[in-house]
């Protein structure tokens, strides 16, 4: 199937927006999803305190993995499998890394390759007694993608955020060289302020995030294609930036839009459009495409 601009943007711009509307409704309503209790029935004191609940329930990054299942679906995988299913947040698909194992945030996993279980004979849990439930040759064959989010201190932390995607590329891709693996990471352009939603009110920090060393970096771990050298990178990764101050949330989509809202430098030379979050699973799957090719 052709890559469908429309459909796509159309349905990331729905989660996007979906996020904003969660996050006001929680700051200023002190309501997350519907509710204005903590688990253990206490009501939430102010804006700051629900919107901590919220993200610790994942709801808002749940929209981008459900942007990222619908995806899957329209560029034809079978809605059979995905995990977790459409419209779920468990079961997640734990592959067996070198280092560690680890759960995949959406996975397809090919129902026509037979699973074979098999104890860990590889990496540092050979003396862990512990199986793989797939087996090495079909877990290299499972489409691995990781979505996640930074919304505030971000560039406090972004060289720990950037050490943990570096180790997590390094983790599979030692162990499965061959593997496709994907990651789709959002941030906004500028922070909502903690110590205005104590007072249940929506602001943003007037100091943007930095986004110009943003696409630097996750250019540099876009395109595995070396199996031998270079494992730490991903076959394709995603970029959302996002502007939440605007009452439709703005995602941009190249290196001309940010520059004409003066959010990188005019000499800046990385494309943003090499990483388009619009186009990530088209992408990411045209990958997976050639790696059955190779692989069968």
């Amino acid at each position: 199937m052709d890559f469908n601009f429309v459909q796509s943007y159309t349905s990331l711009s729905n989660s996007v927006e979906r996020i904003r509307n969660l996050w006001l409704e929680a700051i200023i309503n002190l309501k997350v999803n519907g509710s204005e209790t903590k688990a253990n029935g206490e009501k939430f004191r102010n804006g700051q305190e629900a919107q901590s609940s919220l993200i610790r329930s994942q709801m808002l990054i749940n929209q981008i993995h459900e942007f990222v299942k619908r995806e899957l679906i329209y560029y034809g995988i079978n809605e059979n499998d995905i995990f977790p299913p459409l419209g779920f947040s468990k079961p997640e698909v734990k592959i067996n890394g070198y280092f560690k194992s680890k759960d995949q945030d959406v996975s397809v996993v090919p129902s026509h390759i037979q699973n074979k279980k098999e104890l860990i004979t590889w990496g540092t849990d050979t003396q862990s007694n512990k199986y793989s439930l797939y087996g090495r040759e079909k877990e290299e064959k499972i489409l691995m993608i990781n979505i996640r989010s930074q919304m505030s201190s971000v560039n406090k932390n972004i060289d720990t955020l950037f050490e943990r995607m570096i180790a997590e590329g390094l983790n599979l891709h030692m162990q499965y060289p061959t593997a496709v693996t994907g990651e789709l990471y959002m941030i906004p352009v500028y922070e909502f302020l903690d110590k205005d939603m104590r007072e249940n009110k929506v602001t943003y920090s007037k100091k943007q995030t930095n986004i110009a060393k943003f696409i630097e970096f996750f250019s540099y771990l876009n395109n595995y294609q070396d199996h031998k050298e270079m494992q730490y990178k991903y076959n394709k990764c995603g970029l959302i930036i996002v502007d939440f101050q605007k009452e439709t949330p703005k995602i941009y989509f190249n290196t001309d839009e940010l520059k004409q809202d003066n959010l990188v430098p005019k000499d800046f030379s990385y494309e943003l459009d090499d990483l388009s979050p619009v186009k990530f699973v088209y992408n990411l799957l045209n990958e997976y495409k050639v790696h059955y090719e190779n692989m069968q």
